[in-house]
């Protein structure tokens, strides 16, 4: 409606300082012990008594029927200002979605170029304490899943790659997308070559860059979900765009869990995306994700 208007900005503090108020200082602006008051327009240029609120986590916003002489204020200049400045702080915690973080970048930067020689599917066994977590949470019901399905074990997948180096470099998707020349198997890895691909000039830098604009979409290369765009996933994406995915691939690669994510409690569900979403953004926070 053209007649609507904000009033005031009111902000927590718990969110913002007094840094953020820099470009609206010919504002009125009134503090409290935990709120910055912002006046945007004159509180008679609105009709009497009709002011509401809407309430949000970091700020709230109160707005009201302008008069019909006044109704082209629209008070839109600190409401703008907010919603990037929110938008920026919900960014930087975040998980990235968009970019490699720092530890792989240099990985990437020292390999990329590298022709590949051989290319391996290596997949382990998950932690067994990682599944009695995931059981403890779902109060059995991951369990009782488990067996009624078939599943004994999941695993974790990566990819290996020979460079023409000698170098071995691992491949993965953890909870951001990992590159790295340090990984660890054990008496359980099981590993296959992919027979179909002879030694090209198909490098990491190729290999990376063929999925992610296959897929044309950086919240599923970059993204992570245990259930639904998990390392397997991952890995398909890498071999499909480059023509090197067989059924003899999808075979190794796959554990279809489809009918039991179905079943899983959504709590569950949520709790464990929640996590990886963690631990991508302490990665990021941390130094390890950010530009």
């Amino acid at each position: 409606m053209d007649n609507i208007g904000i009033y005031q900005v009111i902000l927590k503090k718990k969110y913002f300082n007094k840094d953020d108020l820099y470009k609206y200082k010919d504002y009125k602006i009134r503090e409290t012990k935990t709120r910055f008051y912002i006046t945007h327009i004159k509180k008679s240029y609105f009709e009497k008594d009709n002011f509401l609120k809407k309430n949000y986590k970091e700020y709230i916003i109160v707005y009201g029927l302008l008069k019909d002489k006044h109704k082209y204020l629209q008070g839109a200049g600190v409401f703008d200002f907010v919603k990037e400045k929110i938008q920026k702080v919900r960014n930087y915690f975040s998980p990235r979605l968009d970019s490699y973080n720092n530890a792989t970048t240099k990985y990437i930067q020292m390999y990329g170029d590298i022709p590949i020689m051989d290319i391996f599917i290596y997949r382990t066994p998950l932690d067994s304490m990682l599944n009695k977590a995931i059981n403890a949470i779902s109060l059995g019901q991951w369990s009782n899943l488990q067996s009624k399905y078939g599943f004994d074990k999941f695993y974790h997948l990566a990819l290996i790659l020979r460079l023409q180096n000698n170098k071995n470099i691992i491949v993965e998707k953890l909870d951001v997308v990992s590159v790295s020349d340090n990984y660890k198997t054990n008496s359980k890895t099981e590993n296959m070559k992919i027979e179909e691909y002879q030694p090209t000039t198909l490098t990491l830098n190729n290999l990376l860059n063929n999925a992610r604009s296959g897929l044309n979409d950086d919240k599923i290369f970059f993204g992570y979900d245990p259930l639904q765009n998990n390392c397997q996933y991952f890995i398909k994406y890498l071999l499909e765009y480059s023509g090197l995915y067989s059924q003899q691939a999808q075979q190794f690669l796959f554990q279809d869990i489809s009918k039991l994510a179905q079943e899983l409690n959504p709590i569950t569900k949520r709790i464990m995306k929640g996590t990886t979403d963690l631990a991508a953004t302490i990665n990021k926070i941390m130094g390890k994700g950010r530009k």
